[in-house]
């Protein structure tokens, strides 16, 4: 079953069911020693392990699944074409399911299994308790080993996914052990810690993808409104959802780019003391990038989703996925965004040039690893300016547009653009300096109806007169400027005549002349 589509009208959402209860219950953890007695004792009751009627073991000897024979909690899954299992069917339904997990996760991917948890739950098996819960799983950490943080854990799952969920039946069961799994893969073999938990909701929902890509459940919170799709200036470390589910698109990004080993050696990592984020940091490393370069690559990708998606490129499946939203108002160009972010966010700003129709989107993301773990809510206020000339410290995008980009700590930002849909290439920005006429030489069939930028230096307020002339001195245009303001001054040509006609090709002169100061210069025009 697949989720819902990607829809660029539908308005974002405020809640969806509950994934995963880990982050509800980490919340509380995190937070034991504010809890009165009484929560604390009724936090105890909810991690008690269910006492239920019977369990069964697993086919590969490795899980006992523990259910009720009737009740409210006795399992009953619905297959492929809606039939509902009997209350065995459905148990054995959970076994294999786990099984499967295991055998991606732990012997195809090369992940660490869970610690034994040795006779809790009657034996040495791991634990999965089948009954009706308010979301699809929940992953308890049990007993804490002693050393990094580890715990044993237990797994509860819902007996059911009936209405109200997303996946029902045995499609919500093969994506809930796949997720609720690799939880116990990590708070087992890599570590557990309470304030980062977010982190795993991305990895867990990310490998349901990985082991059921035909389910695709976590389609369906991608247009949450506090989520990553459709509310900019999102960290991608500290969601204001607290669920992550939406990021899952980052662990696939990776998969994609890197395989999945990139992945593993984040939580092994991690699982030395590293904080998360640092720990992504450093495992990019090692393949020769870094959080902040991927971070952008990431977020451009992000952009492809949708109606946007093009086939064969970025998400194979990112026609089916959310569309971003983008930061602020529509600019045009010679105009400037000014915001604040904080680390690890993206924000897509967008510019529409009325004269050529272009559409430019600058995708600004703060890729400071270390502020994201250690300040991760400071804000840095930042500046993007796209224009049709050439401004110091400015890149150029191409023969018609500069792009600026300031901030205080330049170096922990990466830009990049998409003009028309179509990312530029890495590589394709080159620094640009004001002084010369540009574009020169003007090739009409290239740049009309962009105009010429001719720079000039004078302090405003200014009268500029403007001439152009051709090789025999013969007067073609004229015009007079006002500039009342200071900044860099220019003036701005669309290459005619006094009519409004093209010009043949040929080598023109130009005047500029201010008071008593004159700018002279030469164009190349190329009529063709």
């Amino acid at each position: 079953m697949t989720g819902c589509g990607a829809s660029a009208e539908r308005a974002p959402r405020d809640s969806a069911p509950i994934k995963c209860g880990v982050p509800h219950y980490a919340e509380l953890a995190a937070n034991l020693a504010k809890l009165t007695p009484d929560q604390r004792d009724a936090l105890r009751a909810v991690a008690a392990r269910p006492t239920l009627h019977t369990s069964i073991v697993s086919p590969s000897g490795r899980f006992r699944i523990h259910f009720d024979t009737s009740g409210v909690n006795a399992p009953a899954y619905a297959d492929l074409d809606g039939r509902v299992l009997s209350v065995w069917e459905s148990a054995r339904a959970a076994a294999e399911a786990f099984d499967s997990a295991y055998r991606f996760e732990v012997e195809e991917l090369g992940y660490l299994p869970p610690p034994s948890d040795d006779a809790n739950g009657g034996d040495a098996l791991f634990d999965v308790y089948l009954k009706t819960i308010g979301f699809y799983g929940l992953t308890y950490p049990d007993v804490e080993l002693p050393e990094g943080g580890r715990h044993t854990t237990y797994i509860v799952i819902h007996n059911s996914f009936g209405s109200g969920f997303y996946s029902r039946g045995l499609e919500g069961l093969w994506v809930t052990a796949a997720h609720e799994f690799h939880h116990a893969i990590v708070i087992g073999g890599y570590g557990l810690v309470w304030d980062e938990i977010f982190y795993q909701e991305i990895a867990c929902t990310a490998m349901e993808e990985f082991a059921h890509d035909e389910v695709n459940d976590y389609y369906n919170y991608m247009d949450l409104r506090d989520g990553y799709f459709a509310k900019p200036g999102v960290s991608i470390v500290r969601s204001t959802s607290g669920s992550g589910y939406d990021l899952a698109v980052w662990h696939i990004y990776l998969r994609d780019k890197y395989g999945y080993a990139v992945i593993k050696r984040i939580w092994e990592i991690f699982s030395e003391g590293t904080p998360t984020i640092l720990a992504v940091d450093a495992a990019l490393k090692e393949y020769g990038s870094s959080f902040r370069d991927d971070f952008n690559e990431f977020a451009a990708w992000t952009y492809f989703t949708g109606d946007r998606a093009v086939e064969g490129k970025y998400f194979e499946e990112g026609a089916a996925y959310e569309q971003i939203s983008f930061t602020g108002p529509v600019m045009e160009p010679d105009e400037q965004f000014e915001l604040s972010a904080i680390p690890a966010s993206v924000n897509f700003l967008r510019f529409a040039d009325p004269l050529s129709h272009d559409t430019l989107v600058a995708v600004v993301t703060a890729g400071d690893a270390r502020a994201a773990h250690e300040t991760p809510y400071a804000e840095s206020a930042i500046a993007y300016g796209l224009y049709r000339y050439p401004v110091d410290g400015a890149i150029k995008i191409n023969d018609y547009y500069y792009a600026a980009f300031d901030c205080a700590d330049v170096s922990a930002w990466r830009t990049s653009e998409i003009l028309n849909n179509q990312l530029v290439a890495t590589g394709a920005t080159t620094d640009v300096a004001v002084g010369s006429p540009y574009p020169n030489p003007y090739r009409y069939s290239d740049h009309f109806p962009q105009p010429l930028r001719i720079p000039f230096d004078a302090d405003p307020p200014v009268f500029a007169d403007f001439r152009v002339y051709t090789a025999a001195m013969e007067a073609v245009f004229s015009q007079s400027y006002e500039f009342p303001v200071v900044g860099d001054l220019f003036v701005s040509w669309r290459p005619v005549d006094f009519d409004g006609d093209a010009l043949p090709t040929g080598v023109y002169f130009y005047v500029v002349k201010v008071g008593d100061e004159t700018s002279t210069g030469k164009i190349v025009l190329i009529n063709d």
